[in-house]
């Protein structure tokens, strides 16, 4: 387990990173779409939402440093579990409201992604490798083998988080094709 620890560690720190920074850029690439798609959620006051998009995009690029400070490695970790937290309940707030055609805000799909019990899951297994940073062991000296495996490790997560995603949102195009 001692050996494994780091290594799930650096995978977890590398996996996360590229997640947070995927979403930072994203609001940063549109973000009127990001005010928008965070108004339709109607969890926040209207007057409100400007500037909570603005925290949101600057908490995940912050998330992004974080991970790879050892100082902040924790803070950032249990900030990532916790606006993933926030962002599944929003979610499920809406579709409890009977609200599943909004866009959820979080995939760079030029149409968009509704809601789905999908995200909610998702989100609850992304906590996981917040939570590890937050709690867990932190990465130590390995060596290049160890960090390479890490490296493909995340990256191979990032990549199926993305197709996943990807899968998700063209899912009613495809169920539209198939009637």
């Amino acid at each position: 387990m001692s050996e494994v620890a780091p290594l799930v560690a650096s995978t977890a720190q590398i996996f996360v990173s590229l997640i947070f920074l995927a979403a930072a850029l994203h609001k940063l690439r549109d973000p009127q779409r990001f005010v928008a798609s965070l108004r339709d959620y109607r969890v926040l006051p209207a007057t409100g939402v400007p500037a909570a998009a603005a925290i949101v995009g600057i908490t995940e690029a912050a998330i992004v440093v974080g991970v790879w400070l050892p100082t902040l490695r924790a803070m950032a970790g249990a900030a990532a579990a916790g606006l993933l937290v926030v962002y599944g309940a929003a979610i499920a707030i809406n579709l409890a409201r009977g609200r599943r055609e909004i866009d959820c805000g979080c995939t760079w799909a030029r149409d968009g992604q509704p809601i789905s019990l999908a995200l909610v899951l998702r989100n609850a297994v992304l906590v996981l490798p917040c939570a590890w940073l937050a709690i867990g062991p932190g990465p130590s000296s390995q060596s290049l083998a160890a960090a390479a495996v890490a490296l493909a490790a995340g990256v191979v997560l990032f990549v199926s988080l993305r197709t996943f995603e990807t899968l998700a949102a063209h899912a009613p195009a495809l169920r539209r094709l198939a009637d």
